[in-house]
């Protein structure tokens, strides 16, 4: 009986070792996570689904460029944001005028179509937030018409 004994307490420090090594592994995965400012996908499309909704009041679309008034429902959308047209293009929608748009904040927008080729009927947002300082983009978030 003594034998079996050593093997059972033998086998519980294996199994008490691996434990303490999987949780100093976890913690030590996370606190190396957070130094570097990582951020993982899923916290970035939870992020984007409770705080970005875009609302599109207008869209007019002229020579050159697309007039917009954006209607931001939600957090703070950064400089990064853009639009992605039917015709393919992709254009930013801030630049040196304005760097993002800010919480329910209204805001008309003119973006330079110029370099886009094709007829320009709808457009989708891809818009971008900050999260610890970084930014990530969302995908996209909302489609919507462009008229005139």
């Amino acid at each position: 009986m003594k034998g079996i004994s050593a093997l059972i307490g033998v086998v519980l420090a294996i199994g008490f070792t691996i434990l303490i090594a999987a949780l100093v592994f976890t913690f030590s995965r996370v606190s190396v996570d957070d130094k570097i400012g990582g951020v993982s996908e899923s916290e970035i499309e939870a992020y984007c689904l409770l705080n970005v909704d875009l609302e599109v009041l207008d869209a007019c679309h002229s020579l050159d460029s697309v007039e917009m008034t954006i209607k931001n429902n939600r957090k703070r959308i950064t400089g990064n944001s853009g639009v992605r047209f039917s015709n393919g293009c992709f254009v930013p929608l801030f630049g040196p005028f304005l760097d993002g748009l800010n919480d329910f904040e209204t805001e008309t927008i003119s973006v330079d179509v110029s370099d886009c080729e094709g007829e320009i009927s709808s457009g989708e947002f891809i818009p971008s937030v900050e999260i610890d300082g970084k930014e990530y983009s969302c995908g996209v978030r909302g489609d919507f018409e462009v008229s005139c």
